[in-house]
C-alpha cells in the first residue's frame, strides 16, 4: 500500500471522490479537483534509496522547454523557491481516475501519479543543492490544496492531467543565495581543497559546525518560525534545531564530493535527525547536534550503528534497498570492534539505599568503541549510572554494560520483601490478520488488592513513538483475588504495538500495571 494512502486514512486528507462512472464522460472533458497534500510533511523519511520511486513510462509533453520531465520541472521550480509551479503530461494510456478507494489500491491513478512526481523531484541526486537538502527546505502548504486536472478517456483512465503544486519554502531566494556565498566562503576558509584526505575533510566541516552552532531553544515550540530549521540558520545565525544542522552538513558534504544522507528517527525517544556520510566504501553515523553540546571528545563523529547510542533510525532506513545503496559501517572509523566487555563484579546483594560502583573495561584497548552504554532491567529494583549501581526497592534486577555490538551482565538483588501490586497483567495472544489489522487481543487481569472502586481494564494500540491510536476498555468492580480476561479488536496498522493496564477511570493515564 502506498505511503500517501496509508497517511490519509489517519489524517482524514479530504478529496473530491470520482466514481468509475465518471468514465461515460467525454473524451478531453476537464475534471478538477482539489488534493490536500499536506500529509507530506512527515517528520520521517521520503525517497530512501535512489531509484525507490519508478513513474510509469508514458509519453507525454511537457511545458518548459528547458526540462525533460515533468519531475525535472517541479525540481528546477523547488530549486528556484517558486510557490507555484504547473506541470502537463499527455499522451497517458494506464493511469486511471482517482477514486479515493481501498478496492482501487492496485491502480496507478492520478493521486498516485501527482504524489509519484513530487517524490521524484526530491530524489537524492548527489547534487547538494537537492535531494535531501530540497526535502527538508520546503513544504506543501496545507491550506493551499493542490491543483488536479484530468481528462477522461474512458474505461475510468485518463489522456491527461494539469497538476498545479503550492510550495512553502523555509528558506527564500534571498536567504538561499546568502548560503551559497557563505557556503562558499567557509569551504575556502577551511581550505578543503588542500587537504588530502576525506576523512580531513569530513573531520573540519564537522568540528567547524560543532563548535560554531548553537541549538536554537529560543524557538524550540515556535512551529510557524521556519528559519530554526534551516541550513541558513546553522551556517548564518548559527543557531539552528537538529533539521538544520543535519541539512547543512548534508549540503557541506555533497559541496565537497562526499556522499551524504539525511536520516530521520528517535534521538532520546524524541524526533531527531543526523546523517550518514561515506568514507572509502562504508556509510558512519555523524550528529553534529548533539556533539555541539558536548565536550571534550565528540561521542556521535562516525560511528557504526552499535556505538551510536540513543538512536533510532525510521524503519525505511533498515529497509533492504536502503541498506544496500548505502551500506553501514560494522566498526566505528579508527579502531578494531570491541571484541567484550569485562566487569569488575558480576554478582552484588545490596539493602535498599544502598550504592556500589561497578568498573567496566573494553577489550582490546585499541578499540574503536570507547562508550561503555549502562542499563537496568528493572529500574524499580536498581538503577545504574555510569557504573554506580543504586538499590531502589527489594527485588532482583539485571545490569548491563555494552559496548558496539559486546555486553557483560550484573545480578543485583536487593533485599526485602518486594512490594505486593494492586494487579497482576497478563497479555494473551495477539492474533495478526495477513496484511496487519484490524487484530484480536487478549489481557487477563487478576487484583490483587482489597481496594474498591471502579476499576477500568484498558486494551491499547500504540503508535511506533508510544502515542495510542485505538481503545477498547471494560469497567467493572472486582475484588480481591478475582481474575478477569477480556479480548477485542482493536485497529492497527504497521509498526503498531499492544498494551494492556488498568486505571481507576479513562481520563487516569496513569499505568498501574504494565
Amino acid at each position: 500500500m502506498k505511503l500517501y494512502k496509508k497517511l490519509s486514512a489517519v489524517f482524514g486528507c479530504a478529496v473530491m471522490v470520482f466514481a468509475l462512472g465518471t468514465a461515460v464522460l467525454a473524451e478531453e472533458e476537464a475534471l478538477y479537483d482539489e488534493i490536500d497534500l499536506s500529509f507530506l510533511n512527515t517528520d520521517g523519511p521520503r525517497l530512501q534509496a535512489p531509484g525507490d520511486v519508478s513513474l510509469m513510462e508514458v509519453e507525454g509533453s511537457y511545458p518548459s522547454a528547458q526540462a525533460e520531465s515533468a519531475v525535472a520541472v517541479l525540481r528546477e521550480a523547488m530549486r528556484d523557491r517558486v510557490t507555484q509551479v504547473t506541470v502537463e503530461i499527455t499522451g497517458l494510456t494506464d493511469v486511471y481516475l482517482y477514486t479515493h478507494g481501498p478496492e482501487d489500491d492496485s491502480r496507478y491513478d492520478c493521486m498516485d501519479l501527482c504524489v509519484d512526481i513530487y517524490y521524484k523531484a526530491l530524489e537524492h541526486t548527489g547534487d547538494p543543492k537537492e535531494g535531501d537538502y530540497l526535502d527538508r527546505t520546503l513544504r506543501v502548504p496545507s491550506d493551499k490544496p493542490v491543483g488536479l486536472t484530468s481528462f477522461p478517456s474512458g474505461d475510468g483512465k485518463v489522456s491527461r492531467v494539469i497538476i498545479t503544486y503550492n510550495l512553502e519554502h523555509y528558506q527564500d531566494e534571498n536567504m538561499e543565495k546568502t548560503v551559497d556565498e557563505t557556503v562558499e566562503k567557509l569551504l575556502s576558509d577551511l581550505n578543503v581543497e588542500g587537504m588530502d584526505s576525506d576523512y580531513e575533510k569530513i573531520w573540519a566541516v564537522y568540528d567547524w559546525m560543532c563548535k560554531n552552532v548553537e541549538y536554537d531553544r529560543e524557538h524550540l515550540d515556535n512551529t510557524d518560525y521556519l528559519a530554526q530549521f534551516t541550513p541558513y540558520a546553522a551556517l548564518v545565525d548559527h543557531k539552528a534545531v537538529c533539521q538544520g544542522y543535519a541539512s547543512l552538513f548534508y549540503r557541506l558534504m555533497l559541496e565537497m564530493g562526499i556522499d551524504c544522507r539525511y536520516v530521520s528517527g528517535l534521538g532520546n525517544n524524541g524526533r531527531h535527525g543526523w546523517n550518514i556520510v561515506k568514507l572509502g566504501e562504508r556509510y558512519y553515523y555523524a550528529d553534529t547536534t548533539w556533539d555541539s553540546s558536548t565536550v571534550g571528545e565528540y561521542l556521535y563523529f562516525l560511528r557504526c550503528a552499535d556505538d551510536f547510542v540513543n538512536h533510532t533510525p525510521d524503519a525505511d532506513y533498515l529497509e533492504e534497498s536502503f541498506q544496500a545503496a548505502y551500506p553501514l559501517t560494522d566498526v566505528c572509523y579508527g579502531g578494531k570492534a570491541a571484541e567484550k566487555v569485562e566487569l569488575s563484579r558480576t554478582e552484588l546483594n545490596l539493602e535498599k539505599g544502598a550504592k556500589e560502583t561497578v568498573t567496566a573495561l573494553i577489550v582490546p584497548e585499541d578499540t574503536a568503541c570507547t562508550r561503555v552504554v549502562w542499563s537496568s532491567d528493572n529500574e524499580a529494583v536498581a538503577t545504574v549510572d555510569k557504573g554506580v549501581i543504586t538499590a531502589v526497592g527489594p527485588g532482583a534486577a539485571t545490569v548491563t554494560a555494552s559496548a558496539g555490538a559486546v555486553s557483560a551482565k550484573l545480578s543485583v538483588v536487593v533485599n526485602g520483601e518486594p512490594e505486593a501490586k494492586d494487579y497482576a497483567v497478563d497479555t494473551g495472544d495477539v492474533k495478526v490478520p495477513v496484511g496487519g489489522g484490524p487484530f484480536y487481543a487478549e489481557v487477563s487481569v487478576t487484583k490483587n488488592s482489597e481496594r474498591e472502586g471502579e476499576d477500568v481494564i484498558v486494551l491499547a494500540v500504540l503508535d511506533e513513538n508510544g502515542a495510542p491510536l485505538s481503545l477498547a476498555y471494560m469497567k467493572l468492580r472486582m475484588n480481591a483475588g478475582q481474575k478477569v480476561t477480556f479480548g477485542s479488536t482493536l485497529d492497527a496498522g504497521e509498526n503498531c504495538s499492544f498494551e494492556a493496564y488498568v486505571c481507576e477511570s479513562l481520563n487516569d493515564a496513569t499505568r498501574l500495571s504494565e
